[in-house]
This record gives C-alpha cells, structure tokens and sequence, in this order.
C-alpha cells in the first residue's frame, strides 16, 4: 500500500476522532445535492482502486439517502464532509458554467449549510484561543 495514502487515511481518522461531525437535516436540506457527490467520490475511488474509500462514500450515501427519505438528520464525519464540500464546489462551477444558474443556486444552499457547520466548528476549536474572562 502506498504510504502517502496510509498518511492521509490515518491523518483523516484522526480528525475524526478529535472532532465532531456535522449534521444535516433531511426535513430541512434538500440532500439530493449530496448524494449525488457522494457517488462521484464513490466512482472516482473506485477509479483509483481505493475500494476502502469507496466503501465509505457509499456507506454514506446509504445513511444519507435514509434520512432524506425519513426526514431525519444524518451526522456527517468531518472528512466527509470536507471532502463533500470540495465535491459539491466543484459540481457547482461545472452548472455554472454550462448557464445552469437555478441547479447552481440549488447546490448553493447545500454548500452555505455544510461550510456553515464547518467554519462554526473551527471558529469553537480555534487555536490560541481562550474561554477565560
């Protein structure tokens, strides 16, 4: 196995580990826009014969899918969701692109939500910072 690949993995564990997920509301978020990244992650692991990452993503997809349908909310690894916001960014300059304004604007929202959640996170875990008064 590749030992970058090793070091990313471990890296990505690790911020697991240490934070906490997000979570995004199947009653309030139109999750379509996720879970049609999530299967481009899943694709393009496969493509690279990373089937543990795969696996992941598509893991995801299934918990996703499931609170979408429920109406419930699905908490998101912090990886995940970094690598879905890349994901999702990417997917919204490509509809952009092509004058898919509304579809851009859709992804849009998903977005706002999950970096959000994100920068909400790293605002509270800031180094340097205090809670003294």
């Amino acid at each position: 196995m590749n030992d970058s690949f090793d070091t990313l993995y471990g890296a990505l564990n690790r911020l697991d580990e240490l934070t906490d997920p997000i979570y995004l509301d199947g009653a309030e978020e139109n999750l379509g826009a996720c879970l049609y990244a999530l299967d481009k992650m899943a694709e393009s692991a496969m493509e690279t014969d990373a089937l543990g990452e795969a696996h992941r993503h598509r893991k995801l997809r299934t918990e996703v899918e499931a609170a979408s349908e429920r109406g419930e909310v699905v908490a998101i690894r912090r990886s995940d969701a970094l690598r879905l916001s890349v994901t999702l960014h990417r997917y919204r300059e490509k509809l952009r692109e092509r004058g898919d304004t509304a579809g851009a604007a859709d992804i849009d929202r998903t977005i706002r939500v999950i970096d959000g959640q994100l920068e909400e996170m790293a605002a509270e875990t800031a180094p340097g910072e205090t809670n003294c008064s």
